[in-house]
């Protein structure tokens, strides 16, 4: 393969990744609002059925809160989060204080390193580390290396230019 099919292959990679997210957020919202709609329906009918809706797997708040920041393409304070959360008609009553809630579940996507406040602000956006799904590690490892590579081809430069220029 030729320089040039690798990289075509690398952007067509990365569109597939970038749709397939795309696509896996719209899932996670419908999911999301299908969990809403059931336990209203639930609640309405024979307790078998509540129990059925126990047994399965949620999406939690921590994990919609990433979606609606991942999707936004813009930073969203924790309002405008809950504000999201209402337009998506997911169900803030079952919670006293809705707005800890959503900052709890900030801080530990913070803490995970999934979003983070560049500002400083309160509005967060999606991690740049997670984005390009790198753990913190290795952008740490990344930032090293660039800087040792930045600094190195001066000190290189130098010794390349005393080979090759005629001495005197």
């Amino acid at each position: 393969m030729t320089n040039d099919a690798y990289k075509d292959a690398h952007e067509k990679a990365e569109s597939d990744l970038r749709e397939a997210i795309r696509n896996r957020d719209y899932w996670t919202i419908q999911v999301a609002k299908l969990e809403q709609l059931a336990k209203s329906l639930a609640s309405m009918s024979a307790s078998s059925v509540k129990d059925q809706l126990t047994e399965r797997d949620e999406i939690g708040i921590q994990e919609i809160i990433f979606t609606c920041i991942r999707q936004s393409g813009e930073r969203l304070s924790a309002t405008d989060i809950r504000d999201r959360l209402r337009d998506l008609q997911y169900d803030l009553t079952r919670y006293a204080n809705p707005l800890a809630v959503i900052h709890s579940a900030i801080k530990r996507l913070v803490d995970g390193r999934f979003i983070e406040d560049v500002a400083g602000d309160g509005r967060y956006s999606v991690s740049s580390a997670r984005m390009y799904g790198l753990s913190q590690e290795s952008v740490e490892k990344i930032r090293t290396e660039v800087t040792r590579v930045f600094d190195e081809p001066k000190r290189k430069k130098k010794r390349w230019i005393s080979r090759t220029l005629p001495k005197k």
